[in-house]
This record gives C-alpha cells, sequence and structure tokens, in this order.
C-alpha cells in the first residue's frame, strides 16, 4: 500500500480494493484506462476471453462503489490484434466501443457522453489518419463518459466550455518523461474537472504509474487506485511526491 496525502494506491487487483476497500456507492468519479492486451507483462498469455471478463469485471465493480449519480469516465482505443486474438487472415481491428457498450449498459450505467482523444503524432507517416497497412495504428481513441442513475438526474458536469468538445487534445505529458504512460496528466485533470467537485473521492482501478492520483490530489480530490503490477511500486512513489 502506497499513502501519500489524500491519496492511496493498493497493490492489488482492482477487484479485492473495490470489494474490501471501498464501500459501496462511496466514489464520485472512476478515471482510468484499461489495460490494451498489447504484450505487457502482466496481461502476457491472456487470452481475448479472459480481456473481455476483466473489462466485464471492471464495469461491475466501478459500478457498485460509484455514488448515484457519479460518474465513470473511460478512456480506451480499438484493439489492433485482431490476426493474433481472433486468427483472422490479415491484420484487424477489433471495434472495442461494442464491448464497452454492453460492458456498461450491462450493470445499469448511462452513457452520457462520447469523445474522441485525438492523440499526439507519433510514428504514423501522415498525421491524423488511420493507417491500416501492415497493421492498424490509430492517432485517436475513446473517451466515455457514464454516469450512474440517482433516480434524481441531476447532473455534476462543469465548464461547458471544456464538458462539450467532442474531439479532445491535452497538453502535458506524463510528469516523469521517462516512463511512457497510457494517457497524459492532461486527460484525468480534464475528467477530474468537468465531473468532480474539490473534495470528492476519485478511483482509479488500473493506477498503473499513478497518473489520475497525482491530478486528483493537484486538483484537491481525495484518491484511491488500484495497481496489480507490484514492480510499479517506487514509481507509484514518484509520481505522488512529484
Amino acid at each position: 500500500m502506497i499513502i501519500h496525502g489524500n491519496a492511496v494506491v493498493y497493490l492489488e487487483d482492482m477487484k479485492t480494493t473495490c470489494q474490501e476497500r471501498i464501500q459501496n456507492d462511496s466514489v464520485d468519479l472512476s478515471v482510468t484506462s484499461p489495460p490494451y492486451m498489447v504484450e505487457k507483462a502482466y496481461e502476457r498469455g491472456m487470452e481475448w476471453p479472459e480481456y473481455l471478463d476483466l473489462l466485464w469485471t471492471a464495469y461491475e465493480e466501478i459500478y457498485r462503489v460509484t455514488k448515484p449519480g457519479g460518474y465513470f469516465v473511460i478512456n480506451f482505443g480499438d484493439q489492433a490484434r485482431g490476426k493474433a486474438l481472433r486468427g483472422t487472415e490479415t491484420h484487424t481491428t477489433i471495434p472495442m466501443s461494442v464491448f464497452h457498450w454492453d460492458a456498461g449498459t450491462g450493470f445499469g450505467f448511462e452513457l452520457q457522453a462520447t469523445r474522441i482523444w485525438r492523440k499526439k503524432f507519433h510514428k504514423m507517416g501522415i498525421p491524423f489518419v488511420c493507417n491500416h497497412y501492415p497493421r492498424p495504428v490509430y492517432d485517436y481513441e475513446h473517451i466515455w463518459t457514464w454516469r450512474k442513475g440517482d433516480g434524481v438526474g441531476k447532473e455534476k458536469v462543469h465548464d461547458r466550455k471544456l464538458s462539450q468538445r467532442g474531439v479532445l487534445e491535452f497538453k502535458g505529458d506524463h510528469p516523469l518523461k521517462r516512463y511512457r504512460s497510457a494517457f497524459p496528466i492532461g486527460l484525468p485533470e480534464w475528467a477530474i474537472s468537468v465531473y468532480s467537485d474539490p473534495g470528492d473521492l476519485v478511483y482509479d482501478p488500473f493506477a498503473g504509474s499513478g497518473t489520475t492520483g497525482l491530478a486528483a490530489l493537484r486538483l484537491g480530490r481525495r484518491f484511491v487506485g488500484s495497481e496489480i503490477d507490484v514492480e510499479l511500486e517506487p514509481l507509484i512513489r514518484e509520481v505522488l511526491v512529484t
């Protein structure tokens, strides 16, 4: 366990954290980016059904701990390893929106907004295109906002200049330049600013190196994270005090 100020990160799977550490209906906002199945050490050997089970488990646990009227912002990309995962003839794309929609609505979330994160130009021949050969490469990812119903319908959405944008670009990189994170710190800062108030509890079930935690602390929120890769402990500690 790592504690710094109003942030705590548990070095365990998110199911354990949600069932043993977090009370039901207590989280104001969750912000995360799930594993992408790109053969990192903690997901190596994972089969496609196992991955889908992980997504469903994440949605189930997050729904249970989210306050009525609370939000869940998730960043995900379409899966480019379709050939390896589904055995197709050529490299192919798996549209992950289908699976996120099924999981989110299956547990009761309401999809409040869909957005596109236009990423920085990176290893592509032409900017702002879908490069499909020799394999799919994308310069965009999805950002969806889910809401847990409260029977009232009162929304907690701040700053319309930020909340109404459908195509997002974020300034800032990971706080430690040597580490390549799934998203820049501007992404969780945007989500936290739009969908929570100071003092609210923010949760990240796939905390990684702690970027969401740092954003929460900077913006005066409380934070709980789960990270199964214990080798990231020194990095998380360093990030949270940055």
